[in-house]
Order: structure tokens, then sequence, then C-alpha cells
């Protein structure tokens, strides 16, 4: 899935402005660790060190409440090609398959319940899912890149409308209130970032049902890419840094990965937020940017010159994609390159924040584990096995 934003209809817990610390209020750190202060209406919530003591936070199991790939036989619990997957409010589970063009339900306990769709460009059909999100009412919201629709399934598993979006280089599709869509849509034109690297602006804009543009209410610093062989080529760098976006209620979550960073806007694009970690280490990345190299040319060999001339980077994107759950924290990914986030074996660290925008600290995430969605006491996801076997997998998250 590609910015895999989650979100679901859950109240913000209100931010105070000055938090009545010893030292913590105008600008300075006290002995919590962090500081709030207003500044022409956008709170400003900084930590610089995490709010978790040693032994205390968040922790997810390693071994999974429920998988779909053992709670039956045969090819309805055989998978290839899982782009997305979401849980609907009786707890069964929705995922969005390319290989059978389908989208697939179970049940609480994974009991296989139907699916919606097949290959075509007919109603009802697709060629690329590549996102699905679920509104209120579990009415499901599937995006297909190839046809270039949303196509909306209720309930009973039957389609309810679609919609024909007209614009170029979609890179996101949400739901965000009745009757609107957020889009994501990449630029033409790169932003020269310094050092040979480039930017490409990602603006968001506000979609009706029926395709209308109503505005752009954000803009994105947007996906990075390095210019090699005297601006010949352009090449994805070890560690591209990109711009990720949630949705949670009312508010939408937008940061850039340069720093660990994350800002909070209403959803007519006024900037309410930012919470930031004041010097997060984000360097030493030589022997990951090598590991990086390494499965790029296992997977892609005929890449292996690009990867002799790309750049080692200094550091590394502070995150690779940010999820909001419906308690109103929000969760920033490790990034450890863009091969290895989705096949390395060695646990990923999830940066916390709370409601209020404070650090908390790390959890860990099993490796070789793709999350498409965090819950209240659970996270979705996709465990692909040393062989590449794809299982969708429940784990418990323990708060």
């Amino acid at each position: 899935m590609i910015e895999p934003e989650r979100s679901r209809k859950a109240p913000i817990v209100g931010l105070a402005l000055c938090i009545v610390v010893v030292g913590a209020c105008d600008g300075e750190a006290g002995q919590s660790g962090f500081s709030a202060r207003d500044s022409a209406g956008v709170a400003i919530v900084e930590s610089s060190s995490a709010a978790w003591a040693a032994g205390e936070g968040f922790t997810v199991a390693p071994d999974p409440t429920l998988d779909l790939s053992a709670t039956g036989s045969g090819t309805d619990h055989e998978f290839y090609g899982v782009t997305d997957g979401v849980r609907l409010s009786d707890g069964a589970l929705v995922l969005s398959e390319a290989s059978t063009s389908q989208i697939k339900y179970y049940s609480a306990g994974g009991e296989y319940l139907g699916s919606f769709g097949r290959e075509g460009e007919g109603p009802g059909e697709f060629r690329r899912i590549r996102m699905i999100d679920v509104l209120p009412g579990d009415t499901i919201v599937a995006y297909d890149a190839r046809n270039v629709r949303v196509t909306k399934i209720g309930p009973d598993r039957q389609m309810v409308g679609e919609t024909a979006l007209t614009q170029q280089f979609i890179t996101r599709v949400a739901a965000f209130a009745p009757g609107v869509m957020l889009v994501g849509l990449g630029s033409t034109e790169a932003v020269d970032s310094g050092d040979g690297h480039q930017r490409w602006p990602r603006h968001y804009v506000r979609v009706t049902d029926d395709g209308g543009v109503i505005d752009t209410i954000l803009v994105g610093r947007g996906s990075e890419s390095v210019s090699l062989d005297g601006g010949t080529i352009d090449a994805a760098p070890f560690f591209g840094r990109d711009t990720y976006v949630a949705i949670h209620g009312e508010h939408v979550y937008l940061g850039d990965s340069d720093s660990l960073e994350v800002r909070t806007y209403t959803t007519e694009g006024r900037l309410t937020r930012q919470a930031r970690v004041m010097g997060f280490d984000l360097g030493d990345v030589e022997a990951q940017a090598a590991a990086e190299a390494a499965l790029r040319e296992e997977i892609r060999p005929a890449n292996r010159r690009i990867n002799e001339m790309l750049p080692i980077p200094t550091r590394r994107p502070a995150y690779a994609n940010i999820l909001v759950d419906p308690e109103g924290y929000v969760w920033a990914a490790e990034h450890k390159g863009r091969f290895r986030n989705m096949l390395d074996d060695a646990p990923f660290e999830w940066q916390v924040f709370d409601p209020d925008g404070v650090w908390l600290g790390a959890v860990e995430i099993p490796g070789r584990f793709q999350v498409f969605e965090i819950g209240e006491d659970y996270v979705l996801g996709l465990r692909r096995d040393d062989i590449d076997v794809e299982r969708p997998q429940l784990l418990r998250l323990n708060r």
C-alpha cells in the first residue's frame, strides 16, 4: 500500500497550550522532557526525550492472534498481491488483492465470507486495487489505480457507486468527509533540494463523490529522487524521503519525513499543531545503506550499475509512514530503505506521539510485517515469510 494512512472517527483530545510543569512553558523543556507553547494560534509541542521510561509503553506481540492463511483452506485462504486491509465495526476483516482484482471479506474469526469484484474495466471490476478505506456504516472505498476510479461497496458486498477521477499522478485516495474524498496528486516539476536531489511536491485536493474538485488544502514536499550520470538518470535514493498523510476525525496529519515532526491541520487545511522531537538521531546510515543496496541488487540485478552510482546518504528519513489509531495516537514507522522496509527480518521501531503531540517513545513491530491499520488493541497487517508467502494477520497491541 502506498501511504497506507488509516483512520477511525474518534474524538481528538484537546491540547493545553501551556502545560503546567516546572520549566515547560514559554518554550523551555522541563523535567517532563517536552514543552508546549502557542505561536500565532498554532500549538508547538517539542519533545527532547521520550516520555516512557525503560520498561514502559505499548508492546506488540510477535505471534498473531489471527492468521487468515491458517483459518481455512483452499484458494480463499491463499494470498498473493494483498495491497491493503481494514477492520469493520463487527471485527470482520476486508482485504484488497491485486492478483485476483477482488475485495475479500472474512469474519472476526477468520472464516471466508465472500468477495466483490473481478478483473476488467466494467462496473464493479478492477485492474489494480491500490488501497481501500472504510466509511462509517462499514462501506468500503476502493481506489483502482489503472481504471483511475473509486468504487464504494456496501456492507452487503454490493456496489453503492463509482467515481471516475480525471486527475493525473494520483498517489493517495482516502475517505475524508461525507461526500468528499482526499486525493494526493504528484507533481510533474521537481524542486531542487541540493546535492543532486530533488523533491516532487504533492498536492492534497478535496474531491466530491461525483469527481468535482473543491480545492487544494495541503501541499507537501513529496517524494525524492537523485540525478545521476550527469543528469541523464533520475533514480530513487537508498533512503528516499516522502510526504505522508493520515486522517483522523476532523484532523489531517502530514509529515515530510525530513525530521521527526508531524503537523496537524483542520479539514480545511488550517495548521493547528506542530509536534516534533528535538535532536532525534537520523545519522549513522552507512551500514544500512549497504544492506539496502545488497537487497536491491538481489531483487533487481539489472539495477547494479545504478546502485553503484547512488551516493551514500549521511542521514535517513525520519519515517516511512504515519498512521493514527482510534485514540488519536500518531505512529511513525522506522525507515530502513525502500526494499528493507518490506523484507527486513529485524523488528521495526515505530515512534509514538500521544493525542496531545508529546513523544512517548518507540514500539517494536515484527520484521517482514507491513502494517495496514492500528486499532485499540490490535495491529492489522501482512506478514511475508522468508519465501515470500503472504499471511494477513492480526497482532495483539498491549497498551
